[in-house]
């Protein structure tokens, strides 16, 4: 991008969201930004202070804070095309607001991916916790040993939240589960 004539607001977009937040901050209506072009020319540029600009700035700088308090890096991006393309992304309609992004398409994609999987994860942890109900029957503390007889783990039934009630029926009517032998 060029800068714009003398007097235009047509500036780098690094700077018009800089001094954006300067006039959100100050609540100055206008920002007079005065350039050296060259060594013999200047130029005064005015930018006039765009209410859904801020809104839409503040609201990302919101979500960066939120990242900082919650020590969430955020995605990194130094390209000239980052501030560009907060400005392409801002779009105020109404109460809501609109993100023209393919980053965030994948964001939601990725989103829903990770709900199936941990759908899937959740019901293939319930298997083996009921399995370990069944195994443990009505013991408080079951000591798992590895092949050659030495402990290996130690497991309470508050760590697989299992009550003591009949050592759980549910794990006995979901799975058809024998001790082995010599155990019972």
């Amino acid at each position: 991008m060029k800068l714009g004539e003398e007097g235009s607001d047509q500036i780098f977009p690094e700077w018009v969201i800089q001094v954006h937040l300067q006039m959100l901050v100050t609540g100055c209506e206008t920002t007079d930004v005065y350039v050296c072009v060259s060594p013999h020319e200047y130029r005064l540029f005015r930018v006039e202070f765009n209410q859904r600009l801020a809104d839409g700035l503040l609201g990302r700088l919101t979500a960066f804070w939120e990242l900082v308090q919650t020590d969430i890096p955020p995605d990194i991006d130094f390209g000239h095309a980052s501030a560009k393309a907060i400005l392409d992304r801002v779009e105020i309609k109404g109460e809501s607001i609109q993100l023209c992004s393919d980053d965030l398409v994948g964001s939601v994609a990725t989103y829903k991916e990770y709900g199936k999987r941990i759908t899937k994860l959740t019901k293939a942890r319930e298997i083996h916790r009921l399995r370990l109900i069944a195994a443990m029957g009505t013991a408080e503390t079951c000591e798992l040993l590895a092949a050659d007889g030495k402990p290996m783990h130690v497991l309470k039934r508050s760590q697989i939240e299992a009550s003591k009630v009949a050592y759980d029926r549910k794990a006995h009517k979901k799975l058809s589960i024998s001790k082995p032998k010599g155990k019972r």
